[in-house]
């Protein structure tokens, strides 16, 4: 098997592959249609990757087996990582994709192996992808050869995920299946298994939606408490006792692009009620950061009132803002009539946070990043008198005896 490789989309998922390639031996090209990420790829000087990503660019790109290009690039292997995000009436927008296919088809030739990873709707590799390729390469479509191979990884911990975890590779023809397998495991040290397509296709998003569903339980069983009056934190402690039950703990909503996306994917041509408990799982989510906007105004005492939203992000660590619940809730608390300022450490967003509390009638922390650990501490005096309001589970409230009200996700006020 050839060296060569060609990485169509050199993004948060494109990109580390393409460096963990070329640390693998193989000569590799980044394609991508940015012309200033091109730019900055050649010169080893991408921001917004995580620190890991940016080290094995720096020696991809020094020891000249890393370049990058605006336009196709033949090569024996060909890998496509482009986004695949959600339409405004909640299909999977292929459109990146489809163009992603046709231009891998304009220099693809016959023997090539195309693997997909983007996230996709089942059939999507056998079906829209290979036919994009036919039509831009002028090769029979049965002569195409297509593989897939969904990424699993953690923001923040991406190398070590690509390294670590189980790979799933999809093909038609267990020759392809073969090929595509031995280049995952020049740099996989978890298990590679391989099946087909349509079943790599919907391991990726069963994946996601168990994610979801588990989340769903955790909000659901959050709401019905509350209108029980019981305290579900404390219900889920003594319940997670039990052997065989592992609750989550409910949270503000749910963000990221696979979590959001990847079950609406999977219920792509699923008529009546087979897909009903994946539909649910979603609203469920979806609901809750009008949950917690309709807490906090019950906090306040004043209206408008001015909330200090503490992380933007849509998870602890994650720099990504991307379908963030606390964005989401903004809109919220804005149409109940309240100011809302925003600040984030990890994005960043927002200027001195001390001076942000300043201007502050509630204080909601709804991302727990590391940076706000300790906030009682941080803050001093300037706690004093306001409303704060914690949806991650991580502030004492003995630590707010000097504020005005305190207030919990799923848990009764506490007022001093």
């Amino acid at each position: 098997m050839s060296n060569r490789l060609t990485v169509t989309g050199a993004g948060r998922i494109g990109l580390p592959l393409a460096v963990l390639a070329a640390k693998s031996g193989y000569e590799v090209v980044a394609v991508d249609r940015d012309p200033d990420l091109v730019a900055a790829i050649g010169a080893a000087a991408v921001t917004g990757q995580e620190p890991e990503v940016a080290e094995l660019l720096d020696e991809a790109v020094a020891s000249g087996r890393l370049t990058a290009s605006t336009e196709p690039t033949a090569a024996p292997l060909q890998v496509i990582c482009v986004p695949s995000p959600l339409t405004a009436d909640g299909h999977a927008d292929l459109a990146a994709l489809e163009e992603a296919a046709e231009s891998v088809g304009s220099v693809l030739r016959d023997g090539d192996l195309v693997v997909v990873e983007t996230t996709v709707p089942v059939g999507t590799t056998e079906g829209l992808v290979r036919t994009a390729l036919a039509k831009a390469s002028g090769l029979a479509p049965e002569s195409i050869r297509v593989a897939y191979s969904p990424e699993r990884l953690l923001p923040g911990q991406t190398i070590a995920e690509l390294i670590s975890n189980a790979r799933v590779v999809g093909a038609m023809t267990d020759a392809d299946g073969a090929e595509a397998e031995a280049f995952y495991r020049s740099f996989v040290q978890g298990e590679v298994i391989t099946t087909d397509t349509a079943t790599a296709e919907f391991v990726k998003l069963s994946e996601n939606a168990y994610r979801d569903i588990n989340i769903a339980i955790a909000n659901s069983l959050l709401l019905v408490a509350r209108a029980s009056g019981v305290d579900v934190h404390e219900a889920r402690r003594i319940a997670n006792l039990h052997p065989r039950v592992e609750l989550l703990a409910p949270g503000p909503g749910v963000g990221g692009h696979c979590l959001t996306s990847d079950p609406i994917f999977l219920l792509d041509g699923t008529e009546g009620p087979d897909g009903e408990l994946i539909a649910s799982a979603r609203s469920i989510n979806d609901r809750m950061p009008a949950v917690v906007a309709q807490e906090i105004d019950t906090l306040t005492t004043r209206r408008p009132s001015t909330v200090l939203i503490l992380g933007t992000a849509y998870k602890a660590g994650v720099g990504d803002e991307r379908e963030s619940p606390s964005l989401a809730l903004g809109v919220e608390l804005e149409a109940l009539g309240h100011r809302v300022l925003l600040h984030d450490t990890v994005v960043p967003r927002g200027d001195d946070l001390a001076s942000m509390v300043r201007d502050a009638d509630v204080l909601a922390l709804l991302v727990a990043h590391d940076a706000y650990a300790g906030l009682h501490d941080q803050l001093g005096q300037a706690s004093d008198g306001l409303i704060v309001y914690d949806a991650t589970g991580t502030l004492d409230a003995a630590d707010w005896t000097a504020a005005a009200r305190f207030g919990a996700l799923g848990r009764p006020q506490i007022a001093p």
